[in-house]
């Protein structure tokens, strides 16, 4: 009976780890996240910027809040890191801004939330081993250089919230094997002084820029298939180029 009962007990054990190890790689797939507050920050009227990493860990899951206050963007946080590999940016959290993860060339995925607007100027720029950005998206803007030189970056789904696209945002993205530009899209090529906003951080742009063709965006990227969305106002693809309609 005795030897009944311990059988039963190491069973429940094992099928109490098992399910433990399961609801905890889940979420996040087969990596290993550590939520880490480990950051210095500044802090302002609409919440936290974090201002640069000062952990060790690999795969990170970012705050929503720090002392209390919500978590809404981040700049330069994570510049020239050679160490994080995976990085979960929580709902809230509106830009990733300038330089937040340049050069960190072992970051291999970005998994963002919908509440980001703005991929800042040179945000991912130089970081050779990112193969994907995750997430729902809803952002209006990607800033000049923001994916220069992904050279990994096989693919990114751009969303119909899109507006803005900067001058070599996607340059040097040697493994980018196709993008549909979508129809919202008023900008291609732009430059950080013809992009505007308003109060609200609301993308304002010039009639006399819609359409641009004046700078590249797309340079140095051979895999690259490239189509513009039917109902585009501004722009239509002709032999894999992308075309103004109205220049």
């Amino acid at each position: 009976m005795k030897e009944n009962q311990k059988k039963i007990m190491i069973v429940v054990c094992l099928i109490v780890i098992v399910l433990g190890v399961y609801f905890l790689v889940k979420p996040y797939g087969a990596v290993k996240y550590v939520a880490d507050s480990s950051f210095e920050y500044t802090q302002t009227e609409n919440g936290i910027i974090l201002t640069k990493y000062t952990g060790q860990n690999k795969n990170i899951i970012i705050p929503d809040k720090i002392d209390g206050k919500k978590v809404v963007s981040l700049s330069g946080t994570f510049h020239g890191n050679s160490t994080v590999e995976n990085v979960i940016i929580p709902e809230g959290v509106q830009e990733i801004d300038y330089m937040a993860f340049w050069h960190c060339i072992n970051l291999t995925s970005v998994e963002l939330p919908k509440s980001v607007k703005t991929i800042g100027h040179a945000a991912f720029n130089s970081c050779i081993s990112l193969k994907k950005v995750k997430g729902d998206f809803a952002f209006t803007q990607i800033m000049p250089y923001a994916f220069t030189n992904c050279a990994s970056l096989e693919k990114i789904d751009l969303p119909e919230t899109l507006e803005f696209i900067g001058e070599k945002a996607f340059e040097e993205c040697e493994s980018l094997k196709k993008l549909v530009i979508p129809a919202s899209v008023e900008i291609i090529g732009g430059t950080t002084e013809s992009q505007q906003t308003d109060e609200q951080g609301n993308v304002i742009i010039p009639e006399d820029q819609r359409g641009s063709t004046k700078n590249t965006s797309f340079d140095k990227c051979p895999e690259l298939t490239i189509t513009v969305a039917e109902g585009n106002e501004y722009y239509y693809s002709e032999d894999n180029v992308i075309k103004s309609k109205v220049e």
